[in-house]
């Protein structure tokens, strides 16, 4: 990226100046250029290019330049519902799946010069959007005229702030509907609703209608009731249809991005969530979770609603949880892409570790956990205290058995687990991008109510352990069918990167890394008199990692699923000795799996 590509233009409230992008995130919306020494600016950052074409095409009648910039400012810095509020990935997915309005992309290439493209259907125009993988200059032109126009239909006006209190009903382009601050107590639920541009609307509720698990990707929600200090002196800044929260500093302290955090998480409790209509208790859970835990972003999951759960590891902790459905949301990548997004540069995609775990139809989650070693929950406090590094996990599923998430920690503790004490009708998990390098917490609720937890002592497998390498099993016995998921990353080959076994009784296991819908996969067996029979390894000729110096020693994976007697299934099957020395064993036991960055370890326990 050159220079000047890289040069951004920091508008606040006083001044307009131009600085070089320290650490350029691919478009406008950068963090970090509204930081400067710890201190955050109520700023935005625009392209300079941007900039001068919104000053081109966004001209009102009568309004001179410092109008227009003032104008820009509220409208930028205000997509942020308040000051230091964390990405919420809402524009992200708009721009994945919003449509070009013909008019828009035409006056772009016009302006551009690239009058000829305008006789492209706005079906091509989509297609080489999908496929663009910097935001080239075209699209922002597009994104700039979209702006202007959405400005255009809205008048300006002058700024009004109320007290929170006295706000009864506001809708985005509208004007308040306010009231007494006593009136609170007769409708005492509060629930905002914010979407890409900011916050679209607030409304006072008497009680929430019943819990139905409904999440959005597109929408976030804040809901809170009078326990929370959240409407005793926050302010509500009302300029040009939009609404803004302002918090208070005591004292008269900075901005920095650690008291942001206090204030915000502790003193006025703001917890975000995908869903409209919380659990019963998820407002009072996560308000005590707040003592310990910094996250404001928090996504619901109903493991009765899923196929699966995909965890994404990198350096050590999860930083993201994606759950597949039966619906078009089934692949993870949408997650991936948005993890690699708002993580810090120099993030290695190749990095990260999708941890899958299969939720069959016949199956259901039982009970989830966390390692002891990496307790949450310490005797001398009732709540949980700061989780490490590098926590494990634990899901136990009613037909798979015991499953593990994380890196292999050694220790006098390694087979202890928390685990919840009833059924888990919801996970809460909050990416938090600030501490623990990013780590996902996690809540467990059942019927609508924080879980228990005891303590489980799990299977730990007897084969050699290899600490730091991420640790899976599964049995081998009663598989009806398994898929074998290849390394894409090391080429066409045929390394293996993941198992996914079914079983007889309908359940299924993971191993490695399965990643459900972008790497290529085989199946063997299937049907009923093509049950895999053997298992079947070979070490591969050492590989380069893409875009490092590492070499690695990746593992080919096939299974026998012949249909021959058994005599013949035990010599029967043959290979190709060109490709080394192979090991085959009969589908009998446990097999271990340690997965490690190319490179993958298997070990067979007869039980």
């Amino acid at each position: 990226m050159s220079e000047t590509a890289r040069k951004n233009t920091l508008i606040d409230s006083d001044q307009v100046s131009s600085r070089f992008c320290k650490e350029p995130r691919g478009g406008c919306y950068c963090d970090h250029c509204r930081y400067h020494g710890g201190v955050l600016l109520d700023a935005s950052t625009v392209h300079p290019h941007c900039l001068d074409l919104f000053m081109r095409e966004y001209r009102p009648s009568g309004a001179d330049d410092a109008a227009v910039l003032d104008r820009l400012w509220i409208a930028t810095t205000w997509q942020y519902p308040w000051r230091d509020a964390p990405c919420l990935d809402l524009y992200i997915r708009r721009a994945e799946g919003r449509a070009f309005a013909v008019g828009t992309v035409s006056r772009a290439a016009e302006i551009l010069g690239l009058g000829k493209l305008k006789r492209l259907p706005l079906e091509i125009w989509h297609m080489i959007k999908m496929y663009s993988t910097e935001p080239h200059l075209f699209w922002r032109y597009v994104s700039v005229l979209e702006f202007v126009d959405r400005l255009a239909a809205t008048p300006s006006e002058l700024l009004t702030s109320v007290n929170l209190s006295q706000v009864v009903a506001w809708e985005r382009g509208s004007q308040p509907e306010l009231g007494r601050a006593e009136d609170s107590t007769t409708d005492p639920i509060s629930r905002f609703t914010i979407d890409s541009f900011g916050i679209q609307k607030f409304e006072r509720l008497s009680a929430l209608s019943p819990y139905t698990g409904a999440r959005f990707n597109n929408l976030a929600f804040i809901v809170q009731d009078n326990e929370a200090a959240f409407n005793s002196d926050i302010i509500a800044q009302f300029k040009d249809g939009l609404l803004h929260i302002l918090v208070p500093r005591p004292n008269g302290r900075e901005w920095t991005r650690k008291f942001a955090r206090e204030v915000l998480c502790k003193k006025t409790k703001i917890s975000i969530l995908d869903t409209p209509v919380p659990p019963p208790d998820l407002i009072h859970s996560l308000r005590r979770q707040q003592k310990w835990c910094h996250c404001q972003h928090f996504q619901t999951l109903d493991p009765k609603n899923v196929t699966g759960i995909t965890f994404f590891i990198y350096a050590d902790v999860v930083r993201a949880i994606h759950a597949h459905t039966r619906g078009a949301d089934s692949c993870a990548k949408s997650t991936f892409d948005y993890l690699t997004e708002v993580t810090e540069p120099g993030f290695a995609r190749s990095s990260v570790y999708w941890v899958y775990v299969p939720v069959s139809s016949a199956d259901k989650v039982l009970q989830f956990g966390i390692q002891s070693g990496c307790n949450r929950y310490s005797k001398a406090r009732r709540y949980p205290c700061r989780p490490p590094r590098s926590p494990c996990y634990l899901l136990r599923t009613d037909l798979a058995g015991d499953i593990i998430l994380g890196k292999y920690h050694a220790g006098w503790k390694a087979h202890e687990f928390y685990v919840s004490e009833k059924y888990p009708s919801t996970l809460i998990h909050g990416y938090n991008p600030e501490r623990w390098e990013g780590s996902v917490e996690v809540l467990v609720l059942s019927d609508g109510r924080e879980s228990r937890r005891s303590k489980y002592n799990f299977y730990l497998p007897q084969s050699p352990q290899l600490v730091g390498w991420s640790l899976s099993w599964a049995s081998l016995d009663s598989v009806r069918q398994v898929k074998v998921f290849f390394d894409e990353d090391l080429g066409s080959s045929g390394a293996c990167r993941g198992l996914l076994f079914e079983y007889e009784n309908g359940g299924q296991r993971a191993v490695g890394q399965c990643r459900i819908g972008v790497d290529p996969n085989r199946i063997y067996g299937g049907s009923t008199n093509d049950r895999p029979s053997h298992l079947c390894c070979v070490p591969m000729a050492p590989l380069r990692l893409p875009g490092t110096k590492q070499e690695v020693s990746p593992l080919k994976i096939v299974f026998d699923a012949s249909s021959s007697s058994s005599s013949n299934r035990e010599l029967g099957h043959s290979h190709d000795r060109g490709e080394g020395d192979w090991a085959c064993f009969p589908m009998k036991g446990r097999l271990i799996f340690w997965l490690r960055a190319g490179e993958v370890r298997i070990n067979i326990e007869m039980l």
